[in-house]
């Protein structure tokens, strides 16, 4: 039990103060004086001594510093580890069932084996069952028994913390969706198709179980993306849809199916290819040239009457394999991948799983490179983003094979139809002005009607100066000044010894910039417990000081990394969205070549092992100062391949960390070419925002196509597109409301799109035959 200190200072006290009781009684006026003197100076003592043992009891008092997962986390998955750390050790025989309690959402108390470590500052609680997907459960420390240091001191009060596990997945069906995603068991990763889909501004689709493709659902659809093969009845009916007109696209058809593709088996499969694309197939019109190595098995098909829009490669050489093949069959289409795209770009973007928890290149803790070393990523195509241009020629082959049943729009990648960003990100190891130095060079370079943040806005959707969320005003017109990444803004990680003062931290925050926590686990590896402490109690920290709220975003100091997905599920349980951990690192390793470790310029979520999509994105970090790459080629290289011919877009990850001039060199490239510099909870908000969008209503009479657009309000400006070709119509009019809307021309990947601004309301669209006169194309940004 805790020492009745102040009970003992006031025992002192009224000892002290009892002096003169016991002696004889003074006669004269000074002996009187000298006795009031000497109790009012005991009486002060007294009062300080009291104070004093408070204060160090207090001090020595252990406390509960961090919670694993954090108070009211919302997305914990249930492998999880659950854990408490202390500010002091305690004695392991009063931390038990009765001093830390698990309590599910009805008050049952959740049995769970707990184990304090080695040096008895943190717990561990294990359920002895699984926690239920969704449920919310409650960890109770020192309620019935109150745990106590080595020194005997209890804790100085309890605590508690409160989280929810993460539900389990759930399929996201929309009725009139016209593009179904079949999603079954036989295929872990089907369900990151939908991802794939969403990062390609392809979000008018369903996914959906095998058995609900029923013959009035594939009434309504006009395109079915099979990620597994199906029963030989469901492979019947499909056949049949298609020779009705549908378009279907199987991911590794077999058997009895293959004469619908076209195609014959030919053999076992292959493992670890590359892919060829066709450019003069139209579909792969604007696809990298160069052969992608695709991840996991393809097999081997032999082309009877089908066409290959892409061949299997061993890296030098076509091969004789398609590996997609595209077929019409009676009214329809039916095009085959050799290969599971979604695995492809799982393992492209995140490395290779059995690779997991290993140190690879001997440049310990493990990193997110380990995952890549030394031959996992080819390094000879790493200036492609072979991620990205898979799955861009996914998206092309559904816009050309829906074509003439229905045309599709998209939502172009980024606000401003900009073809690139900079995710503008330091870490600042206790410098002494490195982060508010680069906050006053981005603000001193910002328009003077900037408004980086999103307004108010009443029920319409306009604000208070009377402009909707493309900042129109009632009338229509452009009256904004800068769209919000016309002003440049910025992430700082920093460490707990930064010397911001939380002023300034607020007042920047106010701008638009973001300050957040640069978590350091002293640049060794530690295990999830310890990994899921550091970061609640060390964010936590920064975020009080700085009287901020909750950081979304992170990036790792020495970008440790446990397992495959692992950091990514302990940063989502500690509230983090975003992570910068895939750095693009060592020097070493890749040799001064600008590129892509993650075969993408841009955020996606994360996987898990197994197939479960994470709610946390994966944003690499492309441009490192640390690298060995020469720091201003490095930047231009890679901006100028997003603007130039090769159109390899992205919003690019940063790393500085404000000892050179590579914040200087970032920001003046970026300058030089109008490209907008962001911070990552920039990033995050508008990849929320863009994932929101919605066309709905969808109908197309052979030449007239309308729909509803659902945008939610930001200060962003959001880009439609829609196919200028379908069959033998081009496109010739758009109109909101009613209301004519201008469009721009532009070929994107080997497509024509037309580029239009979106804003919410009903859309009417016109193909005419007879249309020749044509906007001419207009660069983007």
């Amino acid at each position: 039990m805790r020492p009745p200190a102040p009970s003992l200072a006031v025992v002192g006290c009224i000892g002290l103060l009892s002096i003169g009781h016991t002696k004889q009684r003074y006669k004269t006026r000074d002996a009187m004086r000298r006795i009031t003197v000497r109790l009012l100076t005991a009486a002060i003592l007294c009062l300080v001594v009291a104070a004093s043992t408070r204060l160090l009891f207090d001090h020595l008092s252990p406390r509960d510093v961090a919670l694993m997962p954090r108070d009211g986390a919302t997305e914990v998955y249930p492998e999880l580890p659950i854990a408490i750390e202390f500010s002091r050790a305690m004695m392991p025989e009063t931390i038990g069932a009765a001093a830390i309690v698990l309590r599910d959402d009805a008050g049952t108390e959740v049995p769970a084996a707990i184990v304090s470590d080695v040096g008895g500052r943190s717990v561990r609680l294990t359920p002895r069952a699984p926690l239920r997907p969704g449920a919310a459960y409650r960890i109770a420390v020192g309620a019935a028994s109150t745990p106590a240091s080595t020194l005997g001191l209890t804790l100085r009060a309890p605590a508690e913390g409160r989280f929810t596990v993460a539900a389990a997945p759930v399929l996201p069906d929309e009725p009139e969706a016209p593009v179904l995603v079949a999603v079954g068991a036989k295929n872990p990763l089907g369900a990151y198709y939908a991802e794939i889909l969403r990062a390609e501004g392809l979000n008018l689709f369903a996914v959906v179980a095998p058995q609900s493709l029923t013959p009035e659902r594939l009434a309504r659809a006009s395109l079915v993306l099979m990620t597994e093969a199906p029963d030989g009845a469901l492979a019947e009916r499909l056949s049949d849809w298609v020779e009705a007109g549908g378009n279907l696209i199987a991911i590794r058809p077999e058997g009895a199916w293959l004469p619908l593709f076209g195609l014959a088996p030919a053999g076992e499969p292959l493992a670890e290819r590359y892919l060829q694309a066709d450019g003069e197939a139209p579909a792969a019109r604007g696809i990298a040239r160069e052969a992608m190595q695709i991840h996991g098995p393809a097999s081997r098909y032999a082309l009877e009457d089908a066409t290959a829009l892409a061949r299997l490669s061993d890296g030098t050489e076509p091969l004789p394999w398609p590996a997609i093949a595209l077929r019409r069959a009676g009214q329809g289409q039916a095009a085959a991948f050799a290969f599971d795209l979604a695995t492809s770009v799982v393992r492209l973007r995140q490395g290779n799983p059995a690779f997991a928890g290993q140190e690879r290149d001997g440049l310990p803790p493990r990193r997110p490179n380990d995952l890549f070393f030394p031959d996992y990523l080819d390094l000879s195509r790493v200036a492609i983003p072979q991620a990205d241009e898979q799955q861009r020629l996914l998206a092309n082959l559904i816009v050309t094979m829906s074509a003439g049943r229905l045309p599709l729009p998209r939502i172009w990648y980024l606000p401003e139809e900009r073809r690139a960003a900079i995710i503008l990100a330091g870490d600042d190891h206790a410098t002494r002005h490195g982060t508010l130095n680069a906050y006053k060079r981005l603000v001193a370079e910002s328009p003077a009607d900037c408004r980086p943040e999103i307004r108010d806005r009443d029920p319409s959707g306009r604000d208070a100066s009377g402009r909707d969320s493309s900042g129109r005003d009632s009338s229509g017109r452009d009256s904004s000044g800068p769209d919000s990444w016309d002003c440049p803004r910025a992430t700082s990680y920093i460490t707990p010894g930064t010397p911001l003062p939380a002023e300034q931290a607020q007042a920047y925050a106010a701008l638009g910039f973001e300050t957040a926590a640069h978590v350091d686990t002293g640049c060794r590896d530690v295990d999830g417990a310890a990994l899921g402490l550091a970061l609640s109690r060390q964010a936590g920290e920064v975020a009080a000081r700085l009287g901020l709220p909750a950081q979304t975003t992170h990036r790792l100091h020495c970008i440790a990394w446990n397992g495959w997905a692992d950091t990514a599920k302990i940063e989502r349980a500690a509230g983090i969205r975003l992570d910068l951990g895939y750095y693009y690192w060592p020097g070493s390793w890749i040799r001064r070549r600008p590129g892509f470790m993650t075969g993408s310029g841009f955020p996606m979520r994360f996987a898990d092992l197994d197939g479960r999509v994470l709610d946390i994105y994966q944003a690499a970090s492309h441009l490192v100062n640390e690298n060995g790459i020469e720091q201003r080629r490095g930047i231009e290289v890679m901006l100028d391949r997003a603007l130039g011919p090769e159109q390899f877009f992205g919003a690019f990850g940063s790393h500085y960390d404000y000892s050179d001039g590579y914040f200087d060199h970032l920001v003046s490239a970026a300058r030089e070419r109008g490209v907008a510099l962001i911070s990552a909870a920039q990033m995050l908000r508008w990849l929320d925002r863009r994932e929101a969008t919605r066309f709905e209503a969808l109908a197309w009479n052979g030449h007239d196509l309308t729909f509803r657009v659902r945008l939610d309000p930001g200060p962003e400006r959001v880009t439609g597109m829609l196919p200028v070709s379908v069959v033998s119509h081009r496109l010739a009019a758009i109109t909101r409301g009613g209301h004519r809307v201008p469009f721009r021309v532009e070929t994107i990947k080997g497509l024509d799109y037309a580029m239009f601004d979106l804003e919410s309301g009903p859309y009417a669209v016109l193909y005419d035959e007879k249309t020749s006169a044509m906007p001419l194309p207009a660069r983007l940004r």
